[in-house]
């Protein structure tokens, strides 16, 4: 099926346009993606089954995309790929939070990590930690914590638990949340060092 649509796309993008061939290109293989995705990301109905089939040919496309964009686009980018990111997450968790450390939109973690930000705990917990200390994560999260946060505070180490706690202390409600998860024997020595400095 790969070499069907690839030997049909560039005649599919003429005769029916971009949104046709859009269609066909999760399917063709990697070299036809890499070559046709600048120019049709926009017209992809499915960004997650692309990301699922070729999700380092996406992540290249967004890595160059991505670098010399300012905030405000790079917001617009994101929302864009929200689709995508899961399964981007899921391939590849190393690449995917090196973009978001180096080019992440304003509220720091992509709406569309959410589903998978436990994954994302469990695979590299510091450096889910260093993000979700952030200000603007802190801010854009309301009323509660992400469940994948939550539930697994615990794979945290001392020194994260604790950023993660002072980052949240103003916060009584998400910071009690979080705390609630941590080991019982743990809980108080986290919330002493989170409020140490006050």
């Amino acid at each position: 099926r790969a070499d069907i649509a690839e030997a049909v796309i560039d005649e599919v993008r003429r005769d029916l346009g971009d949104r046709e061939a859009a269609g066909l290109l999760a399917t063709c293989p990697g070299p036809t993606v890499r070559r046709l995705l600048p120019e049709l990301r926009y017209a992809v109905a499915n960004l997650a089954s692309l990301a699922r089939r070729h999700p380092q040919a996406l992540l290249d496309h967004l890595e160059a995309e991505l670098r010399d964009l300012p905030p405000r686009r790079r917001d617009q980018l994101w929302a864009e790929v929200d689709a995508a990111v899961a399964d981007l997450a899921l391939a590849d968790p190393g690449r995917v939070l090196g973009l978001v450390e180096e080019a992440g939109p304003s509220q720091v973690v992509p709406r569309g990590l959410r589903p998978v930000l436990g994954f994302l705990v469990r695979c590299a917990p510091s450096r889910v930690a260093a993000l979700v200390v952030d200000d603007e994560f802190v801010r854009s999260n309301r009323w509660h914590l992400p469940g994948g946060l939550r539930h697994n505070a615990r794979r945290f180490s001392e020194a994260d638990r604790t950023a993660v706690a002072t980052a949240l202390r103003e916060h009584v409600d998400r910071f009690f949340e979080f705390l609630a998860e941590l080991p019982p024997g743990e809980r108080a020595t986290v919330f002493e060092h989170a409020l140490a400095d006050l």
